[in-house]
């Protein structure tokens, strides 16, 4: 027999964060409100009594492309809490990967009708390709983004 976790919603804050975004953040449910999957065979054979957590990529991190022309997703738990917009909850701003913001800072502060805080009548299932950044490796001098230009060149 199959159990389901059902545990209140929680909200959880970024420290360290520039923007105030205080209880921005809550965990990730299904429409039933359940944080976690339901536990499978296999794990209740293994001794675990819980299933696996519910997560989807991040939506800021999908504007970010790789070095080679890539989206990296990265998986997350945490979404806003007013717009429903996936976040991660981890600082993924690194000195050396050129970006200047956190996810959750961006999406605050931003006002780009894509990226920003604006209701939740949006669609997350893809990123716009127009309106993806590439990150470029410059050696010795680590990342920078690259200008994306519409000029055509005959």
């Amino acid at each position: 027999m199959r159990r389901t976790v059902r545990q209140n919603r929680k909200l959880a804050t970024i420290s360290g964060s520039n923007v105030n975004n205080d209880n921005i953040l809550e965990r990730i449910c299904d429409k039933d409100g359940n944080l976690c999957f339901t536990i499978t065979d296999t794990q209740a054979r293994r001794g675990r009594n819980v299933g696996n957590s519910i997560h989807l990529n991040c939506y800021i991190c999908w504007k970010y492309l790789t070095e080679f022309g890539q989206v990296k997703y990265v998986q997350t738990n945490f979404r806003c809490n007013q717009c429903q917009m996936t976040l991660c909850k981890k600082d993924r701003m690194i000195a050396n990967n050129g970006r200047t913001q956190s996810c959750v800072d961006e999406h605050v502060s931003s006002t780009c009708q894509t990226v920003g805080c604006f209701g939740t009548d949006r669609n997350y299932s893809t990123f716009p390709k127009e309106k993806q950044e590439q990150l470029v490796t410059q050696r010795g001098i680590g990342l920078s983004i690259e200008p994306q230009c519409n000029d055509n060149k005959n």
